[in-house]
């Protein structure tokens, strides 16, 4: 049963990885797929590079002459993390199709679990979520997609309409959601295992991840990619329209809408393009809470902070708190020195003593 199991997934699954300028990720990553433990190292397996230019290319030649199951493909020029994800869509050939990154962990303790739901022919059959339990509802499985190698996909399913959409969606640094409102739309059967086999490892630490690969100039819309309203915009390839809301409520696993709008205001720097798209994405009660959200942002955010550090301001110099107003001296107060603790004072007094008696 083992090996017909394997000669099923040989057949019928293939890898596709995406990379750029990764050498040290990739390494390890390569480490984990090609293990001896891997269920996948011997699949077919393209590699997309975006004409890396850190060694990451020769890494991968390297790994091409151990393994022929690899195929090594150098665009010409790099088309951005995002289109790379389009064109691995272009790329799939079998039934089943799994695009990686180059940054992940893998645990390949529950990979029958995969392997079954494969041979229950599913559409998509997901091998990663942040969520801590296997039952989770339509919204949280489209929050968690959003994730590229959080699911290994049916290759029919990406048809004309979903490519098309794929490439509009690159935009919001997304265009894979397109594949999964398409799922979604179709009510297409996804599985949900109930152990994962990825751990995501990439962390967004500043806006400039989304920029990586641009030489000189980047388009504002990319230099000011936000997720949350990313999602929203990737939601509305969705057709059920309360679908979509209840996925606006989703976009922080676990935490409100108006969580979810707090963390995106600090993030936002009041880009105006990101809020409009945000604005005309949710109902008519998720946009009393999201300018609830801006107004508090404003008041407390922007105008307390301006009116505490520019215009009122205080300091702390030698005991004295001094206050000012637009740079005028208002208040300055005098702060007393604390006289010594009575067991301090003791103490000094029980260290004297013994000092006299050493004399």
């Amino acid at each position: 049963m083992e090996r017909e199991s394997k000669m099923i997934l040989k057949d019928n699954l293939e890898i596709i990885l995406i990379t750029y300028n990764r050498k040290e990720h990739l390494q390890k990553t390569f480490n984990q797929i090609f293990a001896d433990d891997s269920p996948i190292k011997n699949l077919q397996m393209t590699i997309l590079d975006n004409k890396s230019t850190d060694g990451t290319s020769e890494l991968i030649e390297e790994y091409v002459q151990r393994f022929p199951n690899i195929k090594h493909i150098i665009h010409k020029k790099n088309i951005g993390g995002n289109a790379n994800i389009v064109r691995a869509f272009e790329t799939a050939s079998k039934k089943y199709f799994w695009i990686l990154c180059d940054d992940d962990s893998y645990n390949w303790t529950h990979w029958a679990e995969v392997v079954e739901g494969l041979n229950q022919d599913y559409d998509a059959v997901m091998v990663e979520r942040n969520s801590p339990s296997s039952d989770i509802g339509i919204p949280v499985i489209i929050n968690e997609l959003g994730f590229i190698p959080a699911a290994i996909y049916k290759t029919e399913n990406l048809t004309e309409d979903v490519i098309h959409n794929a490439y509009i969606n690159i935009l919001n640094y997304m265009p894979h959601l397109a594949l999964t409102c398409y799922l979604v739309n179709e009510k297409k059967r996804i599985l949900v295992p109930e152990h994962t086999i990825i751990t995501q490892g990439w962390e967004l630490k500043s806006s400039n991840e989304y920029v990586k690969g641009f030489e000189k100039f980047a388009h504002t819309r990319a230099s000011h990619v936000n997720l949350f309203s990313s999602f929203i915009n990737s939601y509305q390839m969705i057709k059920d329209k309360n679908l979509r809301y209840e996925c606006c409520n989703e976009l922080w696993i676990g935490k409100s809408f108006a969580f979810s709008m707090q963390a995106f205001m600090t993030q936002n720097n009041f880009y105006p393009y990101n809020i409009c798209d945000i604005f005309n994405g949710i109902n008519f009660w998720q946009k009393i809470i999201f300018l609830a959200v801006i107004l508090k942002y404003i008041v407390f955010d922007v105008v307390l902070k301006i009116l505490f550090y520019n215009i009122l301001q205080a300091s702390f110099v030698n005991d004295r708190l001094k206050i000012r107003l637009f740079g005028i001296p208002l208040i300055q107060i005098k702060f007393k020195k604390k006289s010594k603790s009575m067991s301090t004072a003791k103490a000094d007094a029980m260290a004297k003593k013994a000092l006299n008696a050493q004399k």
